[in-house]
């Protein structure tokens, strides 16, 4: 249980909520991979109000924060799946 300021805890409920539904679609099969950003969005979405809810309620006012972390952006190419093969004997080079 949280006890701090009613938007605060209001907010925090907010982000639980979000994510009962993306764990229940990902535990019954219901996702495919290329999903998983538009279903993350929503929480990511929740948890940065979260963040600037707090930030008002416990600290001096400031500017909203408009990004929460330094993860890269979606559409950065860090996030395009790649197979690379291993070789159990060694790199291709070598058996070459």
């Amino acid at each position: 249980m949280l006890t701090a300021d009613y938007e605060i805890v209001k907010a925090a409920q907010e982000i639980d909520a979000a994510f009962w539904p993306v764990g229940l679609q990902i535990a019954r099969g219901w996702t495919a991979d290329g999903e998983w950003f538009e279903l993350r969005a929503g929480i990511e979405a929740k948890r940065q109000d979260f963040v600037n809810v707090a930030r008002t309620r416990l600290a001096p006012a400031g500017p909203p924060l408009r990004r929460l972390t330094g993860r890269p952006s979606d559409d950065d190419c860090i996030w395009e799946l790649r197979r690379s093969y291993f070789s159990p004997s060694g790199s291709a080079e070598q058996q070459a």
